[in-house]
């Protein structure tokens, strides 16, 4: 089984690193064809569609990938589906589109008149992301790693390619790059949806307003998280955008969508972990494997910090244009926030199997609103090194309080000492890289650290995995 994962595990990682690398060197053309400002619009405009996603789902999505593996009848499947989908499509189609609508379209209106007809898409893109999620979260449980991951960077590099048609071909902007990605979402629908009527697991007569019922009764435990993730999401940019410029809010937003492949890393890994924690925790075996899995995983964190602390400095003054290579202080706190976060997301599954999404929910309501007071008290005052601090404070209390709350409900035992003492020294040198300036400094420290980590794991003896499970 541990093979397995490893297997899965390594597909996920790699079509992950491999689309972000793709990001990464289309990145610099993006930001060279649009200005400062018109980058800090587009990362308003996608971290309005995340809010909208997160708001208006109810997290079915997240309810549909915990319940799905409950149901141990085959005939069971296509219900909790098409009891999910219909539900949302109603939800969505009666409520949240005409009112993102009318909000969204506000909200450009004092930004720029001519891109109100985004308004209408960003609704739009952020219902297909969530059914596209439902999908993904379906394929998962049946096995088809490979259709997923082929899936997604198809559809990843046809996105890629059409942003740039439309940016580059019909000037069209950061407008040019919502187009493109309502487009591609659309057509991984259609197909999506192709896929369930040909496997029979979508059927109109197989609605259950008991699945419905027990769906909401767990999702609707994700209302203050759904909350305070708006506020992660979206209050800092804002802020900034409102009391410093567009542009500001460009150069803070590239260093987050950058320092991105931390948890785009974490969950590739996690996403396929998670039905093996399940099936383990509920046939009460594996438990060794899963307490090596969770120390891996803080080192690798660690190992992330210092990496993106030390080269992300170097890649932006090697690759982006003069306007962006500032403000590189920030980089270490917000890649220090986006650890804790990712540290959340890997311990989330335990409370996730023990069903306490109240519980859950309410670790991030508290931050959140912590995260909030601060970017408006301190924003106007110290710019965005202050919405960088904020939002690793905030993160830092949303990821220890899971982490704590975690192993009070199922308490696994890590060499927490080691892992305490290699994380003070990641945060050294993630914070002493501010000072550093040459860049061949940077990569030699880089590599010095990457071969003591590996030493460290080694010794460890976290290479070896049993070969029985």
């Amino acid at each position: 089984m541990i093979k397995r994962i490893l297997k899965h595990s390594s597909v996920y990682f790699f079509s992950s690193i491999f689309v972000k690398i793709i990001g990464f060197i289309l990145l610099p053309v993006i930001t060279a064809k649009l200005t400062v400002d018109d980058f800090g619009l587009y990362s308003n405009l996608k971290s309005i569609i995340n809010v909208l996603s997160i708001f208006a789902s109810f997290s079915f999505d997240v309810a549909y990938g915990r319940y799905i593996y409950e149901y141990e009848k085959v005939s069971d499947g296509p219900k909790i589906l098409t009891s999910t989908v219909l539900n949302l499509l109603i939800l969505w189609a009666i409520v949240f589109i005409p009112i993102s609508a009318f909000v969204v379209s506000k909200i450009l209106i004092s930004w720029k008149s001519e891109r109100i007809f985004v308004a209408l898409l960003l609704p739009l893109i952020a219902i297909s992301q969530q059914m596209i999620a439902i999908g993904n979260a379906n394929f998962q449980s049946r096995h088809k790693t490979k259709l997923v991951v082929s899936l997604n960077t198809i559809l990843y590099i046809s996105l890629q390619v059409l942003s740039l048609i439309f940016l580059f071909v019909f000037n069209y902007g950061s407008s040019g790059l919502l187009l493109s990605q309502y487009i591609i979402n659309t057509v991984n629908l259609i197909y999506i949806f192709v896929k369930f009527f040909k496997d029979g697991l979508f059927s109109f007569n197989t609605f259950s307003f008991p699945v419905i019922k027990k769906i909401y009764r767990y999702a609707l435990g994700f209302l203050p998280v759904n909350f305070s993730s708006w506020i992660f999401n979206l209050s800092d940019k804002i802020i900034i955008s409102y009391f410093i410029s567009l542009s500001a809010t460009g150069k803070y937003s590239l260093f987050v969508q950058l320092i991105s492949i931390i948890p785009i890393t974490i969950q590739s890994i996690v996403v396929v972990f998670n039905p093996y924690f399940y099936r383990s925790m509920n046939e009460r075996k594996n438990t060794e494997d899963i307490k090596r899995y969770f120390t891996i995983m803080i080192i690798l964190l660690n190992y992330m910090l210092i990496s993106v602390s030390l080269l992300l400095p170097v890649i932006v003054k090697v690759f982006f244009i003069e306007s962006y290579q500032e403000n590189f202080e920030i980089i270490p706190l917000i890649a220090l926030g986006t650890i804790f976060l990712s540290l959340r997301k890997i311990y989330s599954v335990v409370i996730a199997f023990y069903k306490k999404a109240v519980l859950f929910s309410l670790t991030g309501y508290i931050p959140a609103v912590v995260n909030l007071v601060l970017n408006l008290i301190l924003i106007p005052i110290y710019g965005i090194s202050a919405a960088a601090w904020s939002t690793m404070i905030s993160y830092a209390f949303y990821g220890v309080s899971v982490f704590l709350i975690s192993n009070r409900l199922h308490k696994f035992e890590i060499p927490l000492v080691r892992l305490l003492i290699m994380f003070f020294f990641a945060v050294i040198v993630a914070f002493a890289s501010v000072r550093i300036d040459p860049i061949s400094i940077k990569i030699l420290l880089w590599l010095i650290c990457t071969f003591g980590i590996l030493i460290v794991t080694k010794r460890m003896g976290l290479f070896v995995w049993r070969a029985d499970v």
